[in-house]
């Protein structure tokens, strides 16, 4: 292996994990010099976070050194050990103390931060170990709505995820849809609204992911139809494409159609 020219040996080597990188770098001194190759830790780094998206850690890594990208591939190598074991247990359980208000909670990709989704449909943005959340987003739910579902999307064009909120207006059988994308990198945290749409009827589920918003209504018959259109604040119905499919089906036949 030592004699093979240095990029035939940089190619076998990007092939392996990480824990067969370190013990192949460990025979001889030849081979250690790889292991101050900066490719092959940008490649191993940049294939863990496609399976693992941190949009933070995306956009910092072409600026990332040696080191920094050595430590994060093999951070995440012990982190997947660990995983794995079967008598793991952490050794640190962060502990965040709030009342009976918080209706849901999602964890930013990166595990720093918080976002807390208050039972009157405010949100608050906390980086974990503070006392106090770094942004907060005043309610905008009226007496008939309620906060009844919450998710949210890894983005790796930015630092942003998209935070999806569906709130219920009881009274008038509507659904208001509200697409939320959180800063955390910028210098000061914050919420910003992309895209609302209030629909008519039930709807059994919604997800955000890049520009659009896909949500499922109820047919009619009994199946589910999903119209997927972009969240820009300013989609009509007719910009929207239809998948009807039998809800009810664990692996329902799929069409897709045009609104008229």
């Amino acid at each position: 292996m030592h004699r093979l020219p240095y990029d035939v040996q940089l190619s076998v080597v990007r092939l392996l994990n990480t824990r067969d990188i370190l013990r192949l770098c460990a025979t001889c001194k030849t081979l250690q010099a790889l292991l101050t190759d900066r490719s092959m830790w940008h490649r191993a780094l940049s294939r863990l976070l496609l399976r693992f998206p941190q949009p933070q850690l995306t956009r910092r890594l072409p600026k990332l050194t040696v080191e920094e990208l050595k430590h994060e591939v093999l951070q995440a190598a012990r982190l997947d050990r660990l995983w794995h074991a079967l008598d793991y247990h952490p050794r640190l359980i962060r502990s965040v103390h709030r009342d009976r208000n918080v209706e849901h909670v999602s964890l930013v990709a990166g595990g720093n931060w918080l976002i807390v989704v208050l039972y009157d449909g405010s949100l608050e943005l906390q980086e974990l170990g503070a006392q106090t959340p770094a942004a907060t987003l005043p309610p905008s739910l009226t007496e008939d709505e309620s906060v009844i579902y919450l998710s949210s999307f890894v983005s790796l064009t930015n630092d942003r995820e998209d935070i999806l909120i569906l709130q219920m207006g009881v009274r008038y059988n509507q659904c208001n849809i509200y697409v939320y994308r959180v800063a955390v990198v910028d210098p000061s945290p914050a919420f910003l609204l992309i895209g609302k749409i209030s629909v008519a009827g039930s709807v059994w589920c919604c997800a955000s992911g890049g520009q659009l918003l896909v949500y499922g209504l109820e047919s009619g018959g009994g199946d589910m139809i999903l119209h997927v259109c972009p969240h820009d604040g300013h989609s009509q119905k007719s910009d929207c494409e239809k998948l009807g499919g039998n809800a009810h089906r664990r692996w329902p036949a799929v069409k897709i159609c045009r609104d008229v």
